[in-house]
C-alpha cells in the first residue's frame, strides 16, 4: 500500500500507512523505495512525510541513484531541503558521477541551485564530461 500511494501521489493515504508503522525501506518490483519514488517526481508533500516517518535518506535505487540525486533531477527545491535539512550528503554522486548541483543547473532549477549552494554543495563540482 506504501509504494503505491507513493507511485500515485496520495499522500494523505502513504503518511497513514507510514505513521502506522508500515516498512519504509520496502521496495517493489522497479527496485524503489516510497521515498526515491516520491523524490523522483512525486508531489513534495508525500516525499517529506516519508523523509519525517524515517524512511532511509541513503537508500538508493538499481541505477545508484539516491532521493537527493532524484529530487535535484527533476527540480524539487522543497525536497531537496527536507533532505539536506535532515543530514543527506550535497557531495552525493549518480551513477555517471554527476552531483546533485551539476543536475539541477542542467535542468534549469535556478531555485534549486540557490539552495543546493545554500546547503554546501560543491560549487567547483565538474560534470563527467568536463575535466577539471
Amino acid at each position: 500500500a506504501l509504494r503505491l500511494a507513493a507511485w500515485g501521489g496520495e499522500v494523505r493515504v502513504g503518511g497513514a500507512v507510514g505513521v502506522g508503522g508500515a516498512d519504509m525501506s520496502v521496495r517493489g518490483f522497479v527496485v524503489l523505495s516510497p521515498l526515491l519514488r516520491a523524490a523522483g517526481g512525486g508531489p513534495v508533500d508525500g516525499a517529506r512525510r516519508f523523509v519525517e516517518s524515517g524512511a532511509d535518506r541513503t537508500a538508493r535505487d538499481s541505477r545508484g541513484d539516491s532521493s537527493l540525486i532524484r529530487a535535484a533531477w527533476t527540480g524539487h527545491v522543497d525536497v531537496v531541503r527536507c533532505l539536506g535539512a535532515r543530514g543527506a550528503h550535497m557531495t552525493a554522486r549518480d551513477s555517471r558521477g554527476e552531483s546533485p548541483l551539476i543536475l539541477a543547473a542542467g535542468g534549469g532549477h535556478v531555485d534549486l541551485v540557490k539552495c543546493l549552494v545554500e546547503l554546501g554543495a560543491d560549487k567547483d563540482a565538474c560534470s563527467w564530461w568536463r575535466s577539471c
